[in-house]
């Protein structure tokens, strides 16, 4: 489990207070990302957080490659035999650790890095576009788009780069393994952010709008060098129901709705009558249908909301 600086002894602790959520500690290696700093958008300049103290950001999901090595995880990997590693991250409720269909396409596939899509709904969805350019698999993030492609459709209508990424992959160790021993091999990208910053007189400023550089890792940009890059697509409804706003779309609400959807279907597919009320699938109770249709009782019907744990 990767974390940043400033949440790393925070989500320590509270894994610990909850034990782990069932995990033997042994099998939960928990480390942290490194960071850059944060430059002025206007005058180039690094900002400070404090008079003595720089502003300091996170490296981006692609600073996992470096501290996957640096933290000692990489060997605790091997040392423990495995061969693949899958790659999730933690804001989409929705996702299927370790998905046996998208685990499966990729070992069948021999691939060294699969990489889970859905199909856009918008043009302008913040949201990877998977590409292939020159016979290469590879991504090219939201904001790093024009919009006037983004929006580019075929003769039927259809979106031409509609491949979103959820940030879901396979490795091979292998792979990784070669990967991070080349400094070089992602690249940093710029993303302008708001940072709260010291000013010249020493006093705290919140800027109202984006004021910052930022610089970030990708770990996607590995796919163009991978062997046999492979995409899977999955159903939206049954994959991907992101948390990236306060309320709206791509907002808890929206996340807890999907969530309610999955955990429906599934048990009606495992046998279950479930009227329209919230309910909830505890993955250690059930991963999918066929499982929990060995723990219902014939002809259950839920008309409550329940929770299945």
């Amino acid at each position: 489990m990767m974390t940043s600086p400033a949440t790393h002894e925070e989500l320590i602790t509270f894994l610990n207070e909850h034990d782990r959520f069932g995990l033997n500690e042994a099998d939960l290696f928990i480390f942290s990302q490194g960071t850059m700093p944060a430059v002025d958008y206007k005058n180039k300049n690094v900002l400070l957080e404090s008079k003595g103290e720089i502003a300091l950001s996170p490296n981006g999901h692609g600073g996992m490659l470096e501290a996957f090595v640096a933290s000692g995880c990489l060997q605790d990997a091997e040392q423990r035999g495995l061969s693949q590693l899958f790659y999730g991250q933690i804001d989409n409720p929705l996702l299927n650790v370790c998905d046996p269909i998208l685990v499966g396409y990729h070992l069948l596939a021999e691939s060294e890095l699969t990489t889970q899509v859905v199909k856009k709904h918008d043009p302008l969805e913040k949201v990877g576009n998977v590409v292939e350019l020159n016979g290469r698999t590879q991504i090219i993030e939201y904001s790093d788009l024009p919009d006037s492609i983004a929006r580019n459709r075929d003769e039927n209508g259809d979106l031409r780069l509609w491949a979103g990424n959820l940030a879901v992959h396979v490795f091979q160790m292998d792979f990784l393994k070669r990967m991070a021993a080349d400094k070089n091999a992602l690249p940093f990208h710029r993303a302008k952010k708001k940072v709260t910053f010291v000013d010249d007189e020493g006093s705290l400023v919140e800027p109202e709008t984006e004021n910052a550089i930022k610089f970030e890792r990708f770990i996607f940009d590995l796919l163009p060098a991978a062997r046999n890059a492979l995409v899977v697509e999955a159903a939206k409804k049954d994959a991907f129901a992101p948390v990236k706003n306060a309320s709206g779309a791509d907002s808890p609400e929206t996340a807890r709705e999907g969530m309610v959807h999955q955990a429906a279907e599934l048990l009606r597919n495992a046998g279950a009558r479930v009227d329209d009320v919230v309910v909830e699938v505890n993955p250690l109770w059930a991963l999918d249908s066929e499982e929990a249709s060995r723990k219902i009782q014939p002809g259950l019907h839920v008309t409550r909301p329940t929770y299945f744990h």
